[in-house]
C-alpha cells in the first residue's frame, strides 16, 4: 500500500488516511511526510525502514513479555520430557507410548540393558537442554535489549544443532542421529513374538537391479547301449 500511495510522487488526503488505517500504529511516521508534496524514492525506502524497524521491536517487546511470563511453564516442559523420554524408558526398557504402537523400542549396540544414566544423556540430547536451560537462564537475568542479542547467538546454535540431528538421520545408513551415535544405542523395530525384525527400508541391498535369472537346462542323460553294457560286464569279470 505504500507503494500505490507514494506511486506518483505525492501522498493526497485520501491515501493518507487509507495509510493512517491500515498502519493505525504507526500513523506518527507516515505523518511526517506532509499532503500533497513530493516524496522522493529515499524518502520512501527510510520511511518503509522505520516502519519495519518499529514493528521488530514492537514483536521483540510481545515476545519477550510473553516468554518472561513462561518461564516456569518452560522448566516444567523441559523437566517432564527428560523424565518421560530418560527415567520411564529406564523403567519400561525402551519403550514409550508411541514406540509401544509401533512395536519400536530403544537398544543397545552391543545388547546390553542400558543404564540410567545413558537414558537420562539421551533425553538431554532429544531435547535440546544443552540449549533450552541458557536460554532461560538469559531470560530470567537479561533485559530485554540484552536477551534479544544473546537470543541470535542461541538461535543460530539451536539451528546448528537441529541441523546437526538431520543430517545424522537422512546420510547415515543406520539412519542413527547424533544422541544415538555418541551414546552407542539405536531403535529398533520388533515383531509381535518380540524378536527383532530387521529393517530393510533403506538397505542398499535393494537398491541394487536384480540380476538376471540365469536358467540352466539339464541335459538329458546318455542312453546305454547293448554295447556299453558288455563292456561293463566285461570290467566287473575281471575285477
Amino acid at each position: 500500500e505504500l507503494d500505490k500511495a507514494y506511486k506518483d510522487g505525492i501522498l493526497t488526503n485520501k491515501e493518507s488516511i487509507k495509510l493512517y488505517n491500515i498502519y493505525n500504529s504507526r500513523s506518527n511516521l507516515i505523518k511526517v511526510v506532509e499532503e500533497d508534496t513530493k516524496v522522493s524514492e529515499k524518502d520512501l525506502d527510510d520511511l518503509k525502514e522505520k516502519i519495519y524497524d518499529e514493528s521488530l521491536e514492537t514483536t521483540n517487546k510481545l515476545q519477550y513479555r510473553v516468554n518472561k511470563k513462561t518461564i516456569s511453564q518452560q522448566v516444567v516442559v523441559l523437566v517432564l520430557t527428560i523424565v518421560y523420554l530418560g527415567v520411564i524408558q529406564y523403567f519400561t526398557k525402551g519403550v514409550t507410548v508411541g514406540k509401544k504402537i509401533f512395536r519400536l523400542k530403544t537398544v543397545a549396540d552391543d545388547g546390553s540393558r542400558i543404564s540410567l544414566v545413558k537414558y537420562l544423556l539421551r533425553a538431554v540430547l532429544i531435547s535440546a537442554a544443552l540449549i533450552k536451560v541458557p536460554e532461560l537462564i538469559c531470560l530470567a537475568t537479561l533485559n530485554m535489549e540484552g536477551f534479544m542479542n544473546a537470543n541470535k547467538y542461541i538461535s543460530l546454535l539451536r539451528n546448528i544443532y537441529d541441523m546437526a540431528f538431520l543430517i545424522c538421520i537422512v546420510f547415515r545408513d543406520d539412519q542413527k542421529s547424533v544422541h544415538d551415535i555418541l551414546l552407542h544405542t539405536r531403535v529398533a523395530l520388533f515383531d509381535k513374538n518380540g524378536e527383532e525384525v530387521e529393517c530393510l527400508m533403506f538397505n542398499d541391498e535393494l537398491n541394487k537391479p536384480a540380476e538376471e535369472v540365469k536358467t540352466t537346462t539339464k541335459k538329458p542323460a546318455k542312453k546305454t547301449t547293448k554295447k556299453d553294457k558288455e563292456v561293463v560286464k566285461a570290467e566287473k569279470i575281471d575285477d
